[in-house]
Order: structure tokens, then sequence, then C-alpha cells
């Protein structure tokens, strides 16, 4: 979910309503955590996934612009589909200096998105079979 305001920017008072629904009680805000976290964390609906990257953030000592890059990254969703989820987390520890490393998330990345590719199709085959039956 990404939130927007009539510009096109993230709207300030949309985050701060989506931050007092997901943090209602303060005790139990990580203080670990930056607002500017926060602003990414808040972008993500599902739980799981942003209690993964709340965690990470953390134990990790991520910047913002690390957690950004981790994000984008799709490091959750790597480490949900991997075999060898070590190897993934090294691979985000490291970073993406290494040109090995970047042949390796692009490697993921294309494997991801031809899924991804396949399931879209495949639902948008049975739709458009469900709509001729109508």
């Amino acid at each position: 979910m990404v939130i927007k305001s009539y510009n096109g920017e993230d709207s300030m008072t949309e985050l701060t309503r989506r931050f007092y629904e997901l943090y209602p009680i303060p005790q139990a805000v990580p203080a670990e955590l930056s607002w500017t976290h926060f602003c990414f964390l808040l972008k993500i609906d599902n739980t799981e996934k942003r209690s993964f990257y709340e965690i990470e953030t953390i134990s990790n000592n991520w910047s913002t612009r690390e957690l950004e890059r981790q994000i984008n990254s799709l490091l959750y969703e790597r480490l949900a589909i991997s075999k060898d989820k070590n190897a993934v987390q090294e691979l985000a520890i490291k970073g993406l200096g290494d040109s090995s490393l970047d042949l390796a998330l692009d490697e993921i990345s294309y494997e991801m998105q031809k899924e991804i590719d396949w399931h879209k199709k495949r639902e948008s085959k049975e739709f458009n079979k469900e709509q001729s039956f109508e």
C-alpha cells in the first residue's frame, strides 16, 4: 500500500494516521527506529513482511537507506522462496557492491519476475474464461 496525496507525494497526515493504527500503544513502538524508518515500513501492507523488516532493521542496525535498499531488493521474498536462506542473508549483509552478488540477485529477480508473470497470465486466462461463461 502506497499512501499518496493529491500531488503524488506521501501524505504526512496519512502516514501519521497509519502509524497510530499500526502502533496504537506508544510503549510498544521500537525506540531504535526513526520516523524515516517508519515511513518506509508503513508502506508495507503485509504484517509479517513489515515485522520482518522492522526486526532486521533493529538487529542489523540498518540506516534508512539500507532499509530502503533491502525492501527494494526484495529480501523478504527472496528468503521466502530460497532453499538456502543463509546464503540470501549473507548477500543481504554484504550488500550489492560485488558484481557477482549483483548477478546472483539479478538471477533471483529474473526468476521471481518470470513466476509472477506466469501467475498473472494464468489468473488473466481464468478471469477471461469466467467472463465468457457469463
